[in-house]
């Protein structure tokens, strides 16, 4: 019986000791190894993101890549131009409107620029709004929207009304919001005129 009573002590000191020892570990895992390893994962998104940026760099080096990093440049630059008016190109615009209408026989034909807007978020691009006026058959309205829908630069159509004539005259009274997309010209310094005397 004495022999069961020491191990009975024994083993319970053994067991609260191995208790404390699990406990501390445990501890010791939650406060020091789950930060680490946490911290080891996100450094490893890091290297892998640097390291995608380092390959990109490498290959940008060869020149069979660098040939296509240009042709891809110059279909972006095209694709681009579908979209956006260059800034000296942009007031062609009005003429190519004049050019159409007088294809198509418009009368009353009235242009106005209603100058330009900043586009959000685009430094360099902004939208330039034009009212057009005149007076047309439906079918003529019809060609003239549907060559500036093909127009390039594309001429976003925003509104169009077309009202009967209070009069009796040929055609009907079409009014037209017209935007399209200009890319700004780089703003030149402006030279400092005044001298220093000293």
């Amino acid at each position: 019986m004495i022999v069961k009573e020491v191990m009975k002590k024994y083993l319970s000191k053994i067991l609260f000791v191995w208790t404390g020892f699990f406990l501390v570990a445990l501890q010791m895992y939650i406060f020091a190894l789950s930060p680490q390893r946490a911290e080891k994962k996100r450094l490893n998104g890091e290297l892998a993101k640097l390291t995608a940026k380092y390959e990109q760099a490498q290959d940008s080096v060869s020149e069979a890549n660098r040939s296509r990093l240009h042709k891809q440049i110059a279909v972006l630059k095209n694709d681009a131009n579908t979209f956006v008016a260059e800034g000296e190109n942009a007031s062609n615009l009005t003429f190519d409107i004049s050019r159409l209408s007088e294809q198509l026989k418009l009368s009353s034909l009235v242009i106005k620029t209603k100058g330009e807007q900043a586009v959000q978020n685009y430094d360099h691009i902004s939208e330039s709004q034009i009212s057009i006026n005149f007076t047309s058959s439906f079918n003529q309205f019809f060609l003239l929207l549907n060559a500036l829908e093909r127009h390039q630069p594309v001429v976003f159509i925003d509104t169009f009304s077309i009202n009967k004539p209070r009069q009796e005259q040929a055609g009907n009274d079409v009014t037209m919001g017209l935007d399209v997309f200009v890319t700004k010209l780089p703003e030149t310094p402006k030279k400092d005129t005044s001298k220093n005397k000293s």
